[in-house]
């Protein structure tokens, strides 16, 4: 068995220092990642309440000048003009929806960019700092990396880092 990093003992030759990360320990430790995951399902949920709030409210319009209609206490030009007044809020508030789920996910894209350029960036500096030729990442599914040697994982080093960095970046 030849060891990580150092040299080849046959040939001389430096051997490659090979490391990993499990991902998914990464993403469930990592204090930025978290903070702004609940940050954006937040918005979700507030988002969904507003739009829910009002399309109650045009419901709720909707019933009272169909009641309305019922008991002949509206002509049916007012009918007309209440149900063309109701589909033009159910328009706008779709086009509201769907602004807001755009603009959703350009948010989630740029938060996956951050996260990406923070950990890539910490990663080439441990990677100067420890000689490491390959940082490797693994996933509870198993893609791409099927075994590493439990010595080579670095994912609590790196999150343990990470995370102070992150600490210190919020004072």
């Amino acid at each position: 068995v030849l060891p990580i990093g150092g040299n080849n003992p046959s040939t001389g030759l430096p051997q490659p220092a090979i490391v990993y990360i499990n991902i998914d320990t990464l993403m469930e430790k990592y204090r930025f990642y978290q903070d702004a995951k609940k940050r954006l399902e937040n918005k979700i949920k507030t988002l969904e309440k507003d739009i829910t709030d009002k399309g109650q409210k045009i419901e709720t319009e909707i019933e009272g000048y169909r009641q309305k209609a019922q008991n002949n206490q509206m002509t049916e030009a007012d009918y007309k003009i209440a149900d063309q007044s109701v589909t033009q809020k159910q328009q706008t508030l779709l086009a509201y929806k769907d602004q807001q789920e755009r603009a959703f996910v350009k948010e989630q894209d740029n938060l996956d960019k951050v996260l990406k350029d923070k950990i890539n960036a910490y990663l080439e500096k441990i990677a100067q700092t420890n000689n490491y030729q390959y940082i490797l990442s693994y996933n509870q599914a198993g893609i791409g990396m099927l075994y590493g040697a439990k010595t080579q994982d670095i994912t609590q080093k790196v999150v343990s880092e990470l995370n102070q960095l992150y600490q210190s970046e919020q004072k």
